[in-house]
C-alpha cells in the first residue's frame, strides 16, 4: 500500500473558526468553518497531516532582524508546509512565503461597546433645533409688534408681548377688541400657535419616554480623536500587519492610532476574540470585518456593540504556504473549485447558525422604554425653581423699595 505524504500544517485554534475534537495531533477531526474547509481539502489532497500550533500565537510580523514571528515565521523557517488560517496577502509576506488563490476580499475595521443610553435634564429644549427656537423668538417679537400697532398702542408693548407669549403655552389670549378687519390675523395666529404647541408637546413626550443615544465612534477619524482625548484605547491582534500599516500611513489620524498602539503595547490574543468576549466602554478592538460580523452581528442588531462603518487595508485573504511547496498547484485547483461551489461560505453560514442558536438564550434586547421619573424632569423643575426664586427676589425688592420711598 502506497504511503501517503505527511504535511505539516500550522494553525491557530479559535472558537467556531478552527477547533479540534480531542487532544491528539495526528489525523484529527477538525471543527469550525476553517477546520471543516481544511478537512475537505486534505481529503481531496489524499495526504496525512500533522497539526502544529505557533508558540507565540501570532499571525506573523517582521522583526528588526528580518525574521518573522507566528505562522509566517514557521513557514519561513520551513518548520511547516502550510498555514491554514485566513491571512491577508501583503507584499512583505509574499517575500518569504507563497499564498494560495484568495478565498475572499475583506478589510480591517473595529468593534466597540455601544455607549449607554442616557436621559437629559434639558430634554424640554430638544424637540426644536437652535434655528427653530430662534425663528420662534423672532416671530414672537414681530407678531407682538404687529398687534401693538393694530391696537393703536392701547396697551404697553410688554403686556402685548406677554399675551402673545401666553398663547404659545396654551394660555388664553386676552386683548382689547379691535377692528373686525383684523380678526383673520388673530385667527391665523391662534391656528399657528396651536399646531406649533401641540407639535412641541408630542415631540417632548417622545424625548422624555425614550432615552437618548449618545454619539458613538463609527469612523477612524472619530476614533483618532477619541484616542487623542484619552477616551478610547485601541487594541490590535498580536502579530497583525495593521500595526505597521497604521504607523506608516500618510494619513495623520491613522498614524496617531498606530503610534498609540505601539507605545502603549495595546495588543490582544486572537483566541480571546469570540462571542463570549466582554467589552468595556472606551475599549476598541481591530479585527477583520468578516470575523466581527461572524461573531457579533446579533449583538450589533440588539444594540450592544458597534462595528465601524469604514474598512482599511482592504485586501484578499488566503492560506500561506512555504516557498516551493510541492502541492501548491493542486491545492490552488481544489480551493478554486470549492470556492466556485460556495463551500467555504456554506461552512461559515453553518457555523454561524450554530453559534446563533447557542447564544440566543443568553442575549436579550436592550430595553429603551421606561417610566418617567423625577430625574427626567429635573431640568424643568430647576427652571421652575429659578423662575420662582427670581419672582420672590423681585417681590422683596419692590416691598423694600416701596417702604423706603413711601
Amino acid at each position: 500500500m502506497k504511503q501517503k505524504k505527511l504535511l505539516k500544517i500550522v494553525a491557530m485554534v479559535l472558537p467556531d473558526n478552527f477547533e479540534l475534537n480531542n487532544e491528539l495531533n495526528i489525523n484529527l477531526e477538525l471543527l469550525g468553518y476553517d477546520g471543516r474547509f481544511l478537512q475537505l481539502i486534505l481529503n481531496a489532497l489524499d495526504v496525512d497531516y500533522e497539526l502544529m500550533l505557533p508558540p507565540d500565537n501570532e499571525l506573523g510580523r517582521k522583526t528588526k532582524d528580518g525574521n518573522w514571528t507566528g505562522l509566517i515565521g514557521m513557514l519561513q523557517r520551513e518548520e511547516a508546509d502550510l498555514s491554514f488560517h485566513s491571512i491577508f496577502l501583503t507584499s512583505q509576506r509574499e517575500e518569504v512565503v507563497s499564498f494560495s488563490v484568495p478565498l475572499t476580499v475583506t478589510g480591517i475595521t473595529f468593534l466597540l461597546r455601544k455607549p449607554p443610553y442616557e436621559f437629559s435634564n434639558f430634554a424640554y429644549a430638544y424637540p426644536f433645533d437652535i434655528l427653530t427656537w430662534i425663528l420662534n423668538l423672532c416671530i414672537l417679537i414681530i407678531i407682538s409688534s404687529v398687534f401693538f400697532i393694530i391696537m393703536s398702542q392701547k396697551l404697553s408693548f410688554g403686556k402685548v408681548f406677554l399675551a402673545v407669549y401666553g398663547s404659545f403655552i396654551h394660555q388664553p389670549m386676552i386683548l382689547p377688541k379691535t377692528h373686525k378687519k383684523w380678526n383673520w390675523l388673530f385667527g391665523l395666529w391662534l391656528l399657528f400657535v396651536a399646531v406649533l404647541s401641540f407639535s412641541y408637546t408630542a415631540c417632548l413626550l417622545s424625548f422624555l419616554s425614550i432615552p437618548f443615544e449618545r454619539n458613538a465612534v463609527r469612523t477612524f477619524r472619530q476614533l483618532s480623536e477619541g484616542v487623542q482625548k484619552g477616551t478610547h484605547s485601541v487594541f490590535s491582534p498580536k502579530g497583525s500587519f495593521i500595526i505597521d500599516y497604521l504607523a506608516t500611513s500618510e494619513e495623520d489620524h491613522f498614524r496617531i492610532i498606530g503610534k498609540e498602539i505601539i507605545s502603549n503595547n495595546w495588543y490582544y490574543d486572537m483566541k480571546d476574540m469570540n462571542y463570549n468576549t466582554s467589552f468595556t466602554e472606551g475599549i476598541v478592538y481591530f479585527h477583520i470585518r468578516k470575523g466581527l460580523e461572524f461573531y457579533f452581528d446579533d449583538q450589533v442588531s440588539k444594540g450592544d456593540v458597534i462595528i465601524g462603518d469604514e474598512n482599511i487595508a482592504v485586501s484578499p485573504i488566503g492560506f500561506a504556504m512555504r516557498k516551493n511547496f510541492s502541492f501548491a498547484e493542486k491545492l490552488n485547483n481544489i480551493i478554486s473549485r470549492t470556492r466556485s461551489a460556495g463551500l467555504y461560505e456554506k461552512f461559515m453560514k453553518d457555523e454561524h447558525l450554530k453559534l446563533r442558536l447557542n447564544m440566543s438564550d443568553g442575549l436579550s434586547e436592550r430595553k429603551m422604554q421606561k417610566q418617567l421619573s423625577v430625574n427626567n424632569l429635573a431640568g424643568v423643575f430647576l427652571l421652575l425653581l429659578v423662575g420662582i426664586s427670581l419672582s420672590v427676589g423681585i417681590l422683596i425688592f419692590e416691598i423694600i423699595y416701596y417702604n423706603f420711598t413711601k
